[in-house]
């Protein structure tokens, strides 16, 4: 029955209190339901509080206010930072054994598959072994070093300083001077290695390139389906079920999760993930088209040539078929800058695709149909505009009506009008 409890949040809200007064909370009404034995994503915007969100759930964070965030006090949870930490006090082994365990995780067999598995270089292999080895070897017994007495019998240099000279040493051991990856391969397989009951980690995947990520995703999936890494096949059904959360700055590789979460507008979605790989491979197959060469990117030249490449779909982005080339063209230009969220002056495929979900108001199915039959797109798009903008002012009275932006004569506002003409209700 302990195995069916499961990891939920109801309503949770959080604001960090150095956030400016009136930014509201981070994180607004926020709920969700995880059950054990599940490979969980975190999918966001960057900001929306996708870090802040995994902290809550590994305890580093608590909620703001009497709010319902559960998490099986019997399970243990390891919170694995995005940065990777490895200790100069200690050895290699040391740092991958660091932490609980139940004795069995630290076998150094085990230690060295779980590196080899991640694709741990065989230099880096080699110093893991050697970390072994001194640690197993028998410690020489001291010899007095008289030349490091003075005159008077006191050994020069203080306490302080001794242990100074001992942490450099530890400092400049060959496993400082590792890859960036190769430490953060590390410091994913610490977290293997100690195999807890929930592994919380904080964007794994950001490091690598394609292939390696996908190996660590591989190693995740099968955490959390044999509930460890390298344990006996024996012993599965005396194990507790493995719970592995995520969080990613890019939905690309994400097909063997059992549930991806998107955080945005401070709230926590479910995504349905039938509908969303359908809309990865129709955004993917527009996305491609637009990459004239190949660099994974759009420029503002390949964006706009939109107009030639595919016309019908300038409807997802708000342009009728029938506007003058030079107007759309125009009009796709300044679409550009709202599409380029990272203001790189270059589209990768995440932006694109938060766009089109953005357009749709993560109607993943309306968005997905939107791309197979374009036509008629646009003509909805004005007309949602024009009834999110009607809803927002039928509680006003007609002598409130604001000032209409002149942006707004775009969804039926006469460009000379200055007030909403709103009728009481």
């Amino acid at each position: 029955p302990q195995d069916l409890v499961q990891i939920y949040a109801e309503n949770i809200n959080f604001s960090y209190p150095s956030r400016p007064q009136g930014t509201g909370y981070l994180l607004d009404g926020a709920s969700f339901a995880i059950s054990q034995g599940q490979l969980v994503a975190v999918a966001g915007p960057k900001g929306c509080g996708k870090k802040t969100l995994l902290e809550l759930m590994a305890g580093v964070l608590l909620p703001t206010g009497p709010d319902k965030l559960f998490v099986p006090p019997h399970l243990r949870v390891l919170h694995v930072s995005k940065n990777p930490q490895i200790l100069p006090e200690i050895s290699l082994f040391e740092n991958l054994t660091f932490g609980p365990s139940d004795g069995q995780d630290e076998e150094p067999k085990r230690v060295l598959s779980i590196c080899r598995r991640l694709g741990l270089s065989q230099h880096a292999l080699d110093l893991v072994e050697k970390s072994i080895y001194k640690k197993e070897a028998p410690k020489k017994p001291k010899v007095e070093d008289n030349s490091r007495r003075t005159i008077i019998g006191i050994v020069s240099g203080s306490v302080q300083s001794a242990a100074m000279r001992e942490l450099q040493e530890n400092t400049l051991a060959p496993e400082q001077g590792l890859p960036y990856t190769e430490k953060c391969l590390l410091h994913i397989a610490r977290a293997l290695v100690m195999n807890p009951e929930v592994l919380i980690l904080h964007k794994p995947l950001e490091h690598f390139d394609n292939i390696v990520a996908r190996r660590v995703v591989d190693l995740l999936r099968e955490f959390v389906d044999l509930r460890g890494i390298e344990k006996p096949q024996s012993t599965l059904h005396l194990r507790r079920p493995r719970t592995c959360i995520f969080s990613v700055g890019q939905t690309n590789g994400l097909e063997d999760v059992d549930m991806l979460l998107q955080v945005n507008n401070k709230r926590v979605e479910m995504v349905d993930l039938v509908s969303f790989g359908k809309l990865k491979q129709e955004v993917g197959t527009l996305f491609h088209h637009l990459d004239r060469n190949v660099d994974n990117l759009l420029d503002r030249e390949e964006f706009v040539n939109l107009t030639e490449v595919a016309p019908p779909m300038m409807e997802l982005f708000g342009v009728h078929p029938g506007t003058e080339i030079a107007e759309a063209k125009r009009r796709l230009n300044r679409i550009f800058d709202v599409v380029d969220d990272s203001g790189g002056g270059k589209l990768d495929f995440e932006e694109l695709m938060a766009f089109i979900r953005e357009q749709f108001n993560d109607n993943l199915e309306e968005a997905v149909d939107a791309l197979r039959n374009p036509a008629g797109v646009a003509q909805k798009l004005a007309q949602k505009k024009m009834m999110k903008a009607a809803s927002s002012y039928k509680d006003l009275d007609v002598w409130d009506s604001p000032e209409v932006p002149q942006h707004t004569t775009v969804i039926g506002f006469p460009s000379t009008s200055t007030k909403v003409p709103v009728t009481p209700c």
